[in-house]
C-alpha cells in the first residue's frame, strides 16, 4: 500500500482557502470542484513553492499552457479561481500582493445575441407543454430569466403575479449564484 505524498504549503494554503470560503457560506459545491481543480493543478505546476514565492511570471506560463490546451474561456475560469485565491490570501496576510492581477488576460469576444426563439414559438411552446409543471419551468425560464436551479428551488412567495414581478431570496438550503437576492420583472405576455 502507498503512501499519501505529504501536502504542500500551497496545498494546505488551498485546503484553508476552501474552507473559509465555506464557512462564510460564500463557497458552492461546483465551485470547489472547479476552481479546486484549477488550483491543484496550478499548485502541481510550482511542487515546492510557497504562496509567498509565486510570481507574475509563473501566473503568465501557467496561463500560457492553460490556453494552449483549453478554450480561453476555460483558461480563464481557471485564472477566476487562481486570482480569488490569492486575493484572499493577500487578506490573510499570506502573501504581499495578488501575482495574478499583473497578468494581462485575452479579450473575449462575444457574438451578438442570437435570438432563441421568437414570441410566437415562445407562446406555442409553453401552451403545448403536456402539463402544468413544464409549463411552470418554461414560463420562470421565458418570463422571469431564472437559471434553471432557481426553477428548481423556487418558492410561491418568490412570485407577485399581480405586480408582475418575481423576488429570488436565498434559502437555507439554496444560495443564489451571485449570492443576492434580487427583484424580476415579468415580461409583457
Amino acid at each position: 500500500m502507498s503512501e499519501m505524498a505529504p501536502k504542500s504549503a500551497m496545498q494546505e494554503d488551498i485546503a484553508h482557502f476552501f474552507a473559509a470560503k465555506k464557512a462564510l457560506n460564500r463557497c458552492t459545491r461546483q465551485t470547489e470542484r472547479v476552481h479546486g481543480a484549477a488550483l491543484r493543478e496550478f499548485s502541481e505546476s510550482l511542487p515546492g513553492l510557497c504562496v509567498r514565492d509565486i510570481r507574475p511570471s509563473h501566473v503568465a506560463a501557467h496561463y500560457a499552457r492553460l490556453q494552449a490546451r483549453v478554450a480561453e474561456t476555460s483558461a480563464q475560469i481557471h485564472m477566476r479561481g487562481i486570482r480569488s485565491f490569492f486575493s484572499w490570501c493577500v487578506e490573510t496576510k499570506r502573501c504581499g500582493e495578488n501575482p495574478v492581477k499583473a497578468v494581462k488576460l485575452a479579450r473575449i469576444d462575444r457574438p451578438a445575441k442570437l435570438r432563441f426563439c421568437t414570441k410566437a414559438d415562445r407562446d406555442r411552446i409553453i401552451a403545448t407543454a403536456p402539463n402544468d409543471d413544464l409549463r411552470f419551468i418554461l414560463f420562470c425560464g421565458f418570463h422571469c430569466g431564472m437559471r434553471k436551479n432557481e426553477i428548481i428551488e423556487a418558492r410561491v412567495r418568490w412570485f407577485d403575479l399581480d405586480g408582475g414581478a418575481v423576488y429570488l431570496q436565498n434559502t437555507e438550503s439554496f444560495r443564489l449564484k451571485d449570492r443576492d437576492a434580487r427583484h424580476i420583472p415579468l415580461t409583457q405576455a
